[in-house]
């Protein structure tokens, strides 16, 4: 299986090395459960379906390759755990796919990535990879017979179905025999066409490797070579040694078949290839490849953390991608969406301000959409280069080889020094909070550009905003939603949205900071702010929420703008009268949805059947599209009530399982029992795993393996908090899960009997309540 309890009980992701593995495999259904493949055999329609449902890209796509020390690090664990120093990925908005890389023959990508990718409508792919020798013995052996292809490729596609990712690199970096070559066209077709027909959307990428007579040929370029398999696939992954020539010959070919955006150039950011020199250098290879109009695969971004270091890492990792971000535009967010903008990582988690767990945790499932801008858009950089030739004895080889020495300069563009920073410190939701702060506030506000959003049909929004203003600061804070685009902001309204009346000498000084730096030639619009407090015992937090008439500023064919938060200095400050102040904001929460319309009454219901049902059918669609302020996570400590508790009844009890190895051996005895409630519906399931473990370190230890599955209480649930509870009902949290289901481990040392409860974090249904269980 490529998930697995560990050792210790903890639930992991782990690749597949044979296609033994993979063929062995079977959806794990107490685990994962999928309608698709419960019903009847699949069948798969011709190779027609590729050209028929290929979706074409309107621009160059953005891919990153994720590859750091071999994979699977602290990401395997589906749990999380208590590392939030490890790597994590946060500028999502600037991406459009996303591969998880590994040197293991079927890589899955772990459950965290996939959570985080989708939550920024990012594409996730696995990776199937054979290289050299043992390499060229599995493709003998995958590539021996049609059937064989068909049973590999069903599989693969059925993989990424149950693990929820959307498709495959294949690099095969190896030689194949050249009876062979045209098996190898057959399983990119299939597997291509495989994942077009279980999958909403997906892709299927082929690595610049072997070419049309089975040799091992990197090419750097789109050719007649590896033309055969670019025509099957849903793009190609070109080599690293690109150069403007190979660039445009790549164009060249690709616009015969229409397909320019499916040739993806790669980049190595460890600079292992010429002529790219990689790390902060990469935006030169970046911006050669977008001036003709072809894709981009930028390869080992990690590189920010592995090679320079832990340490350093959240302002290495924004300089590295604010000199990209230079060349890319951020994807506006869809309306509706909340989030906290948590990483996935902090050394305490939070709920309404309050810390429910003491010390470091890592998930990359519990992080949220990210902002659309970062800190980079105060900074001005500066790059210098240095090449010089390599050290060798060897004068030719001296010549060819250069050394490259980067540095970079950074500068402040405004007096004021803004800054963006997530802070562990304080948080409302998640790890931590994202802090605005002036480290000298002037007479002239500063304007944090924060969230590019997309609104359709709907002229009509609510927003909600939780944040922290320290009771020190003596000036005011306000949410700017500005119309349009970054670069497209010539001449549109803007509408600053504020708890209190300003003077006219602030909003004098206000429209004319936010006029001169949006460009905007119509006036600004002052609009005031519905005010509640939040009060936690660590600190204050205040919610603002108003509804905003989006006719008022988009006009009739726009979709987008742009919400930030201003900061606006006290009128003293603005008058020169005192000298410059420190000021900063905490964001705890963003929360944006569509203002409901009333429901039908009855009356209109009865009218005819038909108009009956389209009206439901409406009101429903509407409800589903909402997300309602009152829905934000309720108070931390409930207590269980006779309504939502659960009972267990026991339903079936497995065999005995005995593991032998040289150190140790392992009795494991499996029972089910169902999670009922009181109505008499069955809501999920509990796997006890009794272990008996006998070894020399531990002769007499006795383990309680628990599985613990509950139904979702809602497809919206982002993730669940799970606690137990002791006798006197003291709760303790002891783990986060995206997904309903949690692997806890309970020693002899521990009572034998324990209470869980569960409840949603980040929803937008009406659950509210916590629901108990036993064990």
């Amino acid at each position: 299986m490529s998930i697995r309890l560990d050792s210790s009980g903890n639930a992991v992701t782990e690749p597949f090395t044979k296609i033994k593995d993979v063929l062995d495999w079977t959806p794990n259904t107490f685990l994962w459960k999928s309608a698709a493949l419960n019903e009847a055999p699949q069948r798969y329609v011709g190779s027609d379906l590729l050209e028929q449902t290929r979706k074409k890209s309107s621009r160059p796509q953005v891919l990153v390759c994720h590859d750091m020390c071999g994979g699977y690090l602290e990401d395997r664990f589906i749990h999380g755990c208590s590392a939030s120093s490890a790597y994590t990925f946060y500028h999502w908005q600037l991406i459009d796919i996303f591969i998880y890389f590994s040197h293991n023959f079927v890589t899955i990508p772990p459950i965290g990535w996939i959570q985080a990718a989708k939550k920024h409508s990012v594409m996730v792919l696995g990776t199937i990879i054979t290289e050299w020798d043992t390499g060229a013995e599995i493709c003998k052996e995958l590539l021996k017979s049609e059937e064989s292809i068909d049973q590999f490729t069903t599989k693969l596609s059925e993989m990424a179905l149950l693990h929820g990712f959307d498709g495959w690199l294949i690099n095969i970096e190896n030689k194949i025999e050249s009876d062979q070559v045209a098996r190898l066209l057959t399983f990119v077709q299939q597997l291509t066409v495989k994942c077009r027909h279980l999958l909403n959307a997906s892709k299927v990428l082929w690595y610049d490797s072997v070419i049309n007579t089975g040799e091992l040929i990197w090419q750097d370029e789109l050719n007649s070579l590896n033309e055969m398999f670019f025509t099957v696939a849903d793009g190609i992954f070109l080599n690293y040694c690109i150069t403007k020539e190979k660039l445009i010959r790549s164009k060249q070919l690709s616009s015969l078949f229409g397909r320019e955006f499916d040739v993806f150039a790669g980049v190595d950011i460890f600079g292992r290839s010429p002529p790219a020199y990689g790390g902060f250098s990469t935006r030169e290879t970046l911006k050669l490849i977008l001036d003709q109009g072809l894709s981009c695969a930028l390869f080992a971004p990690g590189w920010v953390y592995e090679h320079l270091g832990p340490e350093q890492f959240d302002s290495n990792e924004l300089t590295f991608w604010g000199l990209l971000s230079e060349m890319l535009s951020p994807r506006p967010v869809e309306i509706p969406f909340a989030t906290s903008f948590c990483r996935g990582y902090g050394d305490r988690f939070y709920i309404q301000g309050q810390a429910v767990t003491d010390g470091p945790w890592y998930n990359l499932s519990l992080q949220q959409i990210q902002p659309s801008f970062t800190h980079s858009q105060f900074v001005a950089y500066t790059v210098t280069k240095v090449i010089e030739p390599e050290a060798s004895e060897d004068k030719q080889q001296q010549e060819k080889k250069q050394k490259c020495t980067v540095q970079v300069e950074t500068c402040a563009r405004y007096p004021a020094c803004p800054e963006m920073k997530y802070d562990l410190s304080v948080g409302y939701l998640g790890g931590g909070s994202l802090r605005l702060g002036a480290g000298r506030m002037q007479s002239v506000p500063v304007l944090f550009r924060l969230v590019s959003l997309r609104a359709h049909q709907e002229r009509s929004v609510c927003v909600s905003v939780i944040w922290s203003l320290p009771s020190e600061t003596s000036g005011h804070a306000g949410v700017v939603l500005s119309a349009g685009g970054p670069g497209q902001r010539q001449g549109r309204s803007i509408i600053v949205y504020l708890d209190t009346t300003l003077s006219d000498r602030h909003k004098d000084v206000a429209s004319k900071t936010l006029q001169d730096s949006e460009g905007y030639l119509e006036p600004v619009h002052f609009l005031t702010a519905a005010k509640r407090d939040i009060i936690s015992e660590e600190g204050n937090w205040t919610q603002w929420s108003f509804d905003a008439d989006l006719s008022l500023l988009l006009r009739k064919d726009d979709q987008e703008f742009t919400l930030s938060i201003i900061l606006i200095p006290p009128l003293e400050v603005c008058d020169g009268v005192t000298s410059a102040r420190q000021m900063s904001v905490h964001i705890g929460h963003l929360q944006l949805s569509f203002k409901m319309r009333a429901r039908p009454d009855k009356k209109q219901l009865t009218e005819t059947a038909d108009n009956r049902q389209v009206q439901l059918e409406s009101a429903t669609a509407q409800r589903q599209n909402c997300v309602e302020k009152s829905d934000i996570e309720p108070p931390v400590n409930t207590k269980a009530t006779p309504e939502n508790k659960c009972q267990l009844t026991e339903t079936s009890k497995s065999k005995q399982v005995r593991m032998d190895s040289d150190t140790l051996s392992q009795n494991i005895w499996m029972e089910k029992r169902d999670l009922v409630s009181n109505s008499g519906n069955v809501c999920g399931s509990v796997w006890k795993h009794t272990v008996d473990l006998i070894s020399e370190a531990s002769p007499d230890m006795l383990e309680l393996l628990h599985v613990l599955q509950w139904e979702s209480l809602s497809s919206d649930v982002h993730v669940y908090l799970l606690y137990k509870h002791d006798e006197e009902d003291v709760k303790q949290c002891i783990g986060h899960t995206a997904e309903s289901w949690f692997v806890w481990r309970q020693t002899a040392r521990e009572k034998q009997v324990m209470r869980f409860s569960i409840k949603p974090v980040m929803k937008t249904c009406d659950q509210k309540e916590e629901v108990f269980f036993y064990v």
